[in-house]
C-alpha cells in the first residue's frame, strides 16, 4: 500500500497524520501486520456530536484497488477539561 487518507463528517475536527503503519499494530485485540493499518490522529470537535472518520489507501496489488474503512466516534467532553491521563485513547480499523 502506497498512499493513505482520510476524511471526517461532519466538518469540524482536524485529521492530521494519515500514514500506512509501518509497524505490527494491535487493533481491537487483532494484532494487524505491517502496512495493513491506517492510522491517524484526530483533533477537537464538538461535545455531543458524533463523527465518522472515512479512511482509504492504495494497494500495490495488479490491478491497484483502494480499500476503504470508517470507524465513528462521539466527543464527550471538551479536552481541555480533562485529566492528562483521561486524554489518550487508541481507535482503529483494519
Amino acid at each position: 500500500m502506497a498512499n493513505a487518507a482520510a476524511t471526517v463528517s461532519p466538518s469540524g475536527p482536524v485529521i492530521d497524520n494519515v500514514a500506512i503503519s509501518t509497524v505490527d499494530l494491535t487493533v481491537r485485540e487483532v494484532t494487524v501486520a505491517v502496512g495493513h493499518a491506517i492510522e491517524f490522529r484526530v483533533q477537537g470537535g464538538t461535545a455531543g456530536v458524533t463523527y465518522t472518520v472515512t479512511a482509504s489507501a492504495d494497494t500495490d496489488a495488479t490491478p491497484p484497488e483502494t480499500i476503504v474503512g470508517k470507524t465513528r466516534f462521539t466527543v464527550i467532553e471538551n479536552p481541555s477539561n480533562l485529566r492528562a491521563h483521561d486524554r489518550g485513547f487508541d481507535r482503529g480499523f483494519a
